[in-house]
């Protein structure tokens, strides 16, 4: 009976960790919007294309930051799995080890989750409306 508690304990402090990270990504993506759309605001009322050019670069790195937190919530499910199905019994919270796992593109794990189709059509998304509104602006 231990046992199975203590299996109980150990996918409740997972699933904490993964609650955690996603919560993270959420929260990236409610961030890039308000700061794009102020970045926006900002801009447009005083002519300034070019600045909402440059927000292109910000965006960016909150995509790349969005999928490191993806990755991490990844590979604390697969770990979650492996305490679930028994392949581990002790408590490590470590998931590094499940990294090789998860899909590469050109070499990285996080750009293989920044391709994702729900992940790039959001920041892409983002990133042409950017694009289109600095031109507008410009012009």
């Amino acid at each position: 009976m231990t046992n199975d508690t203590d299996k109980v304990e150990h996918l409740k402090m997972i699933q904490e960790v993964i609650k955690r990270v996603a919560d993270n990504s959420a929260q990236i993506k409610r961030w890039t919007i308000v700061v794009l759309t102020a970045a926006i605001a900002l801009s447009a009322s005083e002519g300034m294309g070019f600045a909402i050019l440059l927000c292109i670069f910000p965006c960016m790195m909150l995509w790349w930051m969005d999928s490191y937190y993806l990755t991490q919530e990844k590979q604390y499910r697969l770990l979650f799995d492996d305490v679930r199905f028994g392949v581990k019994t002790d408590f490590d919270m470590c998931s590094t080890g499940y990294r090789k796992e998860l899909p590469r593109r050109f070499g990285s794990v996080e750009l293989g989750t920044m391709l994702t189709v729900s992940e790039s059509r959001f920041y892409i998304s983002l990133i042409l409306i950017l694009v289109v509104v600095g031109v507008v602006c410009i012009i």
